[in-house]
């Protein structure tokens, strides 16, 4: 039976205990309650859990909600029924799923591969000092939607202005300015217990080479540990040059997790 979950039941804790999986969920359960929605899937061994997060969800600016998954190794069979009921109420969503669910067969839903990554490790490095790094506002939404639409324009559309704004006051996004042009930016998504949620890394392309991003993920990873937080991400499997930086910034590979695109279009 799936039962919709009170945000504030205290069988939510449960949640807790699949840290650093679950930050970004276990935020917004505690920040967003009135965007957030979850759902439990009782029988079997091991019950499965959804995070379903509608804070983006407008149709004029961004069109899935964002759902994440939880569950024991032995609840695949909870996981692929909850997936299958939540497609049906929603008809697309961007999910991530802490085990493999086998979505073979099921029309307009695509799925790859991501590796979760934590801050485990001192770095030693150096920088040159001349970079120009400050935390955006929605004054810079401009400049961040051309950076996004010259590294994945296929991921934009004109609406998506409104977003960015919404995206810029509500995460923690820093950025990297060379004459006054936006060329990096990042953002701390969500922090949880002794984890920081961090992504949305991006260069622009004329940019890459220099180290710019180095430094910044470097630069974010700093105010995270000053907060006393690891950094922790994900990062496609096959996007070697990333997880290669990730390494030598002192992230290391934890488990493998399982991003789907259920007709959202992310993927391209």
């Amino acid at each position: 039976m799936i039962e919709a979950v009170d945000p504030n039941s205290e069988r939510l804790k449960k949640l807790y205990d699949h840290l650093p999986f679950s930050v970004n969920a276990i935020d917004s359960i505690l920040n967003h309650p009135e965007r957030t929605e979850i759902y439990e899937l009782k029988g079997g061994i091991s019950p499965a859990y959804a995070v379903v997060f509608n804070s983006f969800y407008n149709p004029h600016i961004w069109y899935s909600p964002i759902i994440w998954f939880f569950g024991l190794s032995d609840s695949e069979r909870n996981l692929e029924y909850l997936f299958n009921y939540l497609l049906q109420k929603y008809k697309t969503f961007i999910g991530l799923s802490e085990h493999s669910i086998d979505l073979s067969g099921i029309s307009g839903v695509r799925t790859f591969t991501e590796f979760l990554m934590v801050k485990n490790k001192y770095a030693d490095l150096s920088f040159r000092n001349d970079y120009k790094i400050r935390l955006l506002d929605k004054e810079d939404a401009e400049q961040s939607i051309k950076l996004s639409m010259n590294v994945e324009p296929e991921s934009f559309r004109p609406s998506n202005m409104e977003y960015e704004k919404l995206f810029l006051r509500e995460r923690e996004t820093y950025g990297i300015f060379l004459n006054d042009t936006l060329v990096c930016r990042g953002s701390i998504m969500a922090s949880v217990s002794s984890y920081s949620s961090v992504g949305g890394f991006i260069t622009d392309q004329n940019y890459r080479g220099r180290g710019i991003a180095k430094f910044l993920v470097d630069q974010i990873n700093q105010i995270v540990e000053y907060r006393g937080r690891k950094s922790v991400l994900t990062v496609r499997k096959t996007n070697h040059i990333a997880i290669s930086l990730y390494q030598k910034l002192g992230f290391e590979k934890m488990y493998e997790v399982t991003f789907i695109d259920a007709g959202s279009g992310v993927i391209p």
